[in-house]
């Protein structure tokens, strides 16, 4: 039956796994692991961070001339230090990148 709970169906992009999004929090940047319109991952080994905490910072996107602004949920904090991040909001042309560059091939997926 569609919509029962056979399948997970939280994320709506394809994660992205080139390095092309940079997050820069606290005046640190954080290169994503992967990212889609919708969220993030990055590698945050230091631990200053839990679950429902609330980002906010630039994103630097390559080849996109402006950096944007956003703000982010984190919903999974992992023991290897990934850190996975909902935006809640971000700039409309960082946004628009992210959707347009979401399906750009990446070394993993070929």
């Amino acid at each position: 039956m569609t919509g029962s709970n056979d399948h997970d169906e939280r994320r709506r992009f394809y994660r992205n796994h080139s390095p092309r999004v940079i997050l820069i929090i606290d005046d640190i940047p954080f290169l994503a692991k992967n990212w889609s319109p919708d969220g993030f991952c990055i590698y945050c080994p230091d631990g200053n961070f839990s679950q429902n905490d609330t980002l906010s910072g630039e994103i630097d996107i390559f080849d996109s001339p402006d950096k944007g602004t956003f703000k982010a949920d984190i919903v999974r904090v992992g023991e290897d230090g990934d850190i996975a991040a909902k935006f809640t909001d971000i700039s409309s042309h960082s946004y628009m990148t992210l959707c347009m560059t979401v399906a750009t091939p990446d070394s993993e997926s070929e």
